[in-house]
């Protein structure tokens, strides 16, 4: 179950809008999962469904990241930004990805984040900013729960608190809270979204 010296809050963003489809798009052998259709997006795995909620595994894969400390997420999102668009040691340009993970840790503040995927591909580029940095993520099991509509920031706590009653109700432990933002729409100019809130797993992968 989750302490509360693990807690952590993430609120993933998708800058740009991306169109919800049943398709799947696959890039340099990696199989794009259908929610993110062309734009890259971290590879998973559905362990299990549950009514209301899946179980997903995410394979081990590279970020590149900013601390949140001191700015503000839209600094910190322009400041990734410019690292895609070549502003690395091998001046490589990498297509915007999603999701945008913006990590909010409840017990200090300076640990604060905001990380951009990398497709698996170009690896991790080495930063010319020094306050960027990249970092590989294990594979990593999460709970996700989906819903439609345009929410803001309480919503979505209200979901993931609601996701962490559920998992308490089946006896499913989980690492720690995150709260998500992660919007896709079906056009540019939509005011409908498919949102997902997540929390960290711990149940065995074998399960």
């Amino acid at each position: 179950m989750m302490g509360d010296k693990s807690l952590i809050v993430l609120c993933l963003l998708c800058i740009y809008g991306c169109s919800v489809t049943v398709e799947q798009r696959a890039y340099g052998g990696h199989q794009n999962p259908a929610i993110c259709r062309s734009t890259k997006c971290p590879k998973y795995k559905v362990l299990k469904k549950y009514e209301g909620f899946e179980y997903r595994l995410y394979e081990p894969s590279n970020w590149v990241m900013t601390s949140l400390s001191d700015n503000n997420d839209i600094t910190c999102a322009d400041r990734l930004s410019k690292y895609m668009d070549g502003f690395n040691e091998q001046g490589i340009k990498i297509e915007m990805t999603s999701p945008v993970v913006i990590a909010f840790s409840t017990e200090n503040a300076s640990k604060d984040v905001v990380l951009f995927f990398l497709p698996p591909e170009v690896g991790c580029p080495f930063p010319l900013d020094n306050t960027v940095h990249c970092k590989k993520i294990p594979a990593v099991p999460v709970y996700v729960k989906s819903f439609e509509g345009n929410h803001g920031v309480r919503y979505f706590a209200d979901q993931a608190t609601a996701l962490a009653r559920e998992l308490g109700a089946l006896k499913k432990p989980f690492v720690g809270s995150f709260f998500g933002c992660n919007r896709y729409n079906n056009d540019h100019h939509s005011n409908s979204f498919h949102n997902e809130v997540w929390l960290l797993g711990s149940e065995p992968l074998d399960e």
